[in-house]
């Protein structure tokens, strides 16, 4: 089963955390502490990886930010797993 992990930029203001996947250029989340920040940046990887599978779209490679001195987090993703989902997902009929 194939894992991935994809990095995002963490910084800090007077309003909270702000997350961006550096791969996703529709990936930002924030959260009022660096947890929360983590919990919401690892919920949108799996809702963006989802909507990318179920739209046919191919999935980003995983870059490794060029910036060391940016805070970067690297999420854990499992694609097959999401495949599977999107496979599954109910249709509903009229």
């Amino acid at each position: 089963m194939q894992r991935i992990f994809y990095p995002c930029e963490i910084s800090q203001d007077e309003e909270g955390y702000q997350v961006q996947f550096t791969d996703f250029p529709e990936g930002f989340t924030d959260g009022d502490s660096l947890e929360e920040a983590i919990t919401n940046a690892r919920d949108l990887l799996g809702a963006l990886l989802f909507s990318y599978l179920k739209h046919g779209k191919d999935l980003p490679s995983a870059t490794v930010p060029e910036d060391s001195s940016k805070n970067v987090y690297f999420i854990e993703a499992w694609p097959d797993l999401i495949k599977d989902k999107v496979s599954n997902q109910a249709v509903k009929k009229r």
